[in-house]
């Protein structure tokens, strides 16, 4: 049943690509001929489906993923993460799990350097790495003695709280500094409500997220308008036939 529900998700989506190239080197790791020959086929056949695209000149957005990491984990579990999986690399019993975490990751930080990472493609093949956490967490507490438990405990309540602090900073990210962090463009529907009063139902921009977005609430691609985000300064700028004409602080708008 294993074997066809992963020749089903071949065709499901172009994110399962990191599953079998996990899954490649756990079959290498196990000496299961069938399971690698399956993998190498199921990950070439999906690659070719969704036409996958690894190219691109390198544009340095690693610090982009790693605050997208530090933000879905919280800064100090992540760092637990990291120490885990370190961990779990020199442990003799390596199962599925770590092998689907470890090389999803890399993966996702060797793409980093030469292309912008979707972090939803990635993200949940590490989280389920979080059961591993608390196995190594636990291992190393019950081991002490019970005088000698008062700093895991400290540690415990300590990343729980940045854990639960940084989730609620991912939800509302419109009104903390995450956003600028996160890709996610909250401002869009107040943006549209201002470019409408002006009547400007066209308009094109180089970055193809921002303008699903635009076409999402109703402004189509056009060539006489030109929109431009400038995420650090939090401001976007419109163009007409290439002269600004009108600039906005999205952090202004209203939100709710």
């Amino acid at each position: 049943m294993s074997y066809i529900l992963l020749g089903i998700l071949v065709f499901l989506d172009y994110s399962f690509i990191s599953l079998y190239f996990a899954l490649i080197f756990y079959s290498i790791y196990k000496k299961d001929n069938l399971l690698l020959v399956l993998s190498l086929l199921f990950l070439a056949i999906n690659a070719n489906y969704f036409n996958y695209d690894i190219g691109g000149k390198p544009k340095g957005h690693f610090l982009d993923l790693f605050g997208t990491y530090f933000l879905i984990f919280s800064p100090f579990v992540f760092i637990f993460f990291l120490f885990s999986i370190y961990k779990g690399f020199f442990d003799k019993k390596r199962d599925i799990v770590f092998f689907i975490a470890f090389f999803t990751f890399i993966i996702s930080i060797i793409l980093s350097f030469r292309q912008r990472i979707k972090i939803d493609d990635y993200a949940p093949y590490t989280l389920i790495y979080i059961v591993y956490m608390v196995k190594y967490y636990l291992n190393s507490y019950r081991v002490r003695l019970p005088q000698f438990r008062k700093t895991y405990k400290i540690m415990f309540v300590f990343l729980l709280f940045t854990l639960l602090m940084f989730d609620t900073a991912l939800f509302l990210n419109r009104y903390t500094p995450a956003r600028n962090l996160s890709s996610s463009y909250y401002f869009i529907k107040p943006l549209v409500s201002e470019l409408k009063k002006r009547n400007i139902d066209y308009i094109t921009t180089d970055n193809k997220r921002l303008l699903k977005a635009l076409e999402f609430y109703g402004v189509k691609k056009g060539n006489v308008f030109k929109i431009k985000y400038k995420k650090r300064e939090n401001k976007v700028s419109i163009f007409h036939k290439n002269r600004k004409f009108l600039e906005i602080d999205v952090s202004k708008l209203n939100t709710l």
